[in-house]
């Protein structure tokens, strides 16, 4: 549940960075090292969750499954999602790591990736932790709607504010 609260900020605050509505520079800065920070913590604490998931001997959770989508022992379906999610987001945090590296075009495409994970990570969690907890559940569904809503923020956004895009994507938020 951590993990996905911290990837709904990610997200929301991916798409606030993202959106073509202008932001003070100095918050513009700050949302993006929230963005890049946060991340490095998802990541952190899902290599924690699926190392214990793996390790963990109540269940037969093979590497495999955690790679391949839905070919897991245990759970594939919901196993499957969480499986999408990650090999999305280290597209994205391959691509991002990259990003010098690669057209602006070439990452952003790519970077649409983060919304399947968003939607893998609710679909995995609705289907592993909350099915029979309400409290999980309740939680589940609102990182769920308030990734949604960001996201059709970020899509719907229509002011140009590209020299501050520019800025902040050179590392100049700091």
């Amino acid at each position: 549940m951590v993990s996905l609260v911290l990837l709904t900020v990610v997200v929301v605050a991916g798409a606030v960075t993202a959106a073509d509505r202008p932001l003070p520079t100095a918050m513009a800065g700050w949302v993006a090292g929230l963005h890049r920070y946060l991340t490095l913590g998802v990541l952190g604490l899902l290599t924690i969750h699926i190392g214990a998931a793996v390790i963990d001997t109540y269940v037969d959770l093979a590497w495999s499954a955690v790679i391949v989508p839905f070919t897991g022992g245990y759970r594939p379906a919901g196993v499957g999602w969480g499986a999408v999610a990650i090999d999305a987001l280290g597209l994205v945090a391959l691509t991002s790591w990259l990003r010098p590296r690669l057209s602006r075009r070439g990452w952003h495409a790519m970077h649409w990736l983060a919304y399947v994970v968003a939607v893998a990570a609710v679909v995995h969690a609705v289907t592993m932790a909350s099915a029979d907890k309400p409290v999980f559940l309740v939680i589940t569904l609102g990182c769920g709607a308030v990734m949604g809503l960001s996201t059709v923020w970020r899509v719907c956004s229509t002011s140009p504010d590209r020299r501050r895009r520019a800025r902040v994507a050179a590392g100049e938020w700091t």
